[in-house]
């Protein structure tokens, strides 16, 4: 249902009271009409009295249009505008959840993954006796940082423990010879 303004409303109302009003002559002109009188009961439907009575009954109803077109006109204008600003506002929302996936991704690849897998690879090559290999990412103040450094001193201390084995090897043979 649409709603009314007050003042539409009172143009509706105002309009039935003149056609109520109107009725009574219109009963004249059926009287008239009954008894014969047709030029009589033409003047009360197509008389001034009549054109005038009429007009009071429709300038409220114009009115009443007018009004209420501006009305639904503008309310018609502020949803559009509404619904184009949702639509723009859900545009912004997507390309920053996208930016912010992106930036995520872009995170977790440089700060995480990438150093994750060249610790991986060292740590490998060192396994393999590599002993020149060298774990990046010991500057960072992140867990991954406190991993590479753990695996340094690993590093270093396997690297004493062979020096300390050829050592003593060494003191060996020349305590055969």
């Amino acid at each position: 249902p649409i709603c009314l303004t007050p003042g539409e409303n009172e143009l509706i109302s105002r309009a039935k009271r003149n056609s109520d009003a109107l009725i009574v002559q219109e009963e004249k002109a059926f009287d008239a009409a009954e008894n014969k009188k047709f030029t009589e009961a033409m003047s009360y439907v197509y008389g001034v009295e009549y054109l005038k009575a009429k007009a009071l009954i429709m300038d409220p109803i114009d009115e009443f249009r007018r009004r209420s077109d501006k009305r639904l006109a503008d309310q018609a204008f502020s949803e559009e505008r509404a619904a184009l600003n949702s639509g723009n506002l859900a545009i912004v929302a997507a390309v920053l959840n996208a930016l912010a996936i992106g930036g995520a991704l872009i995170f977790y690849s440089t700060r995480m993954v990438n150093p994750l897998v060249a610790m991986g690879r060292s740590l490998t090559d060192l396994l393999a006796g590599n002993r020149a290999v060298e774990f990046g990412s010991q500057h960072d103040r992140s867990e991954i940082g406190d991993i590479a450094r753990s695996l340094n001193s690993y590093k270093g201390l396997e690297e004493e423990q062979n020096r300390v084995t050829q050592q003593m090897q060494l003191l060996d043979r020349k305590s055969v010879v």
